[in-house]
């Protein structure tokens, strides 16, 4: 078997080859994968493969995270899609590390990516970051209140809005590194916030 060769590329007949891959992997046809993949900056195409066939892809984005003000470059990985038949032969890991390999050459530090599969991306390098919190609430148990208008005195409502208030005020510690995400435990006795 050969070694998987990658590229940089801008060449219309790669993304022609990659927008049939790219609609498989995520149930699309190939015209409108081929339009989203033109959408993209140009010379952002990263194509791998054997033997000059084309076997999978992706796009690399340019972007940016702050760090205490400063902006860090940011490599975004998006599209990463494999050819059926070229599935369980490397060509994926190959993909990716290539793409990391050439980001670090150009003094890009970080990469994001949201994972398909964490398996692939664990044994890159990549590994699991920031948070999402999710409160899901049944809108017929929440009391009903009559509209504030603006400029007026917010009423206490009862019990749901002291604890939305608790919400936000700990939201706002965490985002202001006053405490940690960790330390904020969600108990579901009796709708209480636990501690």
């Amino acid at each position: 078997m050969s070694e998987v060769e990658t590229r940089l590329t801008s060449d219309a007949a790669d993304y022609e080859a990659l927008a049939p891959i790219t609609g498989w992997a995520y149930g699309d046809d190939a015209s409108s994968s081929l339009e989203w993949l033109k959408r993209a900056e140009p010379g952002s195409l990263r194509v791998a493969g054997r033997s000059g066939k084309v076997e999978g892809g992706l796009l690399e984005v340019a972007m940016g995270q702050w760090f205490q003000g400063r902006r860090v470059a940011t490599l975004g990985v998006a599209g990463v899609a494999i050819a059926p038949e070229a599935r369980g032969r490397g060509v994926a890991i190959a993909l990716i590390g290539a793409t990391l390999r050439s980001a670090r050459q150009r003094g890009i530090a970080l990469s994001t990516l949201y994972p398909s599969t964490y398996k692939l991306y664990r044994k890159a390098g990549y590994e699991l970051a920031g948070c999402l919190c999710r409160f899901t609430l049944q809108l017929r148990q929440l009391p009903r209140a009559p509209l504030v208008l603006a400029g007026r005195q917010q009423a206490d409502h009862g019990p749901a809005d002291r604890a939305g208030q608790r919400v936000a005020a700990e939201r706002r510690a965490v985002l202001a590194g006053k405490q940690r995400l960790e330390d904020l435990r969600v108990g579901h006795h009796g709708g209480h916030r636990h501690h």
